[in-house]
């Protein structure tokens, strides 16, 4: 059975790698393919997927971080077309901040 890209949000839980530092607020969503750096804020009820974010980043409530982007030269540009979904979807960098090592 072949994975959407709905079925990996699902699956997606708050963490950081190890951040002690790092303040990641209720209702946030980090994917475990994401990287934030020392001394960020994550806002309330922000997602994140697939992303670099940098040090000293702040980042508001309400924000969606590296959702993806649909394959705009092909027939449709639905999900439903896609074998993996999630990761052609998210398959381009997204970086914030300036420190890619996080």
């Amino acid at each position: 059975m072949k994975k959407t890209f709905l079925d990996v949000l699902e699956k997606i839980r708050k963490r950081v790698r190890g951040r002690s530092n790092t303040t990641i607020m209720k209702g946030a969503l980090v994917s475990k393919d994401s990287i934030i750096g020392d001394y960020s804020y994550i806002g309330y009820n922000t997602f994140i997927t697939k992303a670099k974010i940098g040090r000293y980043c702040s980042i508001a409530c309400n924000v969606s971080i590296g959702l993806g982007e649909h394959v705009i030269d092909d027939i449709s540009t639905s999900s439903l077309f896609y074998n993996d979904s999630y990761t052609t979807l998210t398959s381009k960098e997204c970086v914030i901040g300036n420190d890619e090592e996080g």
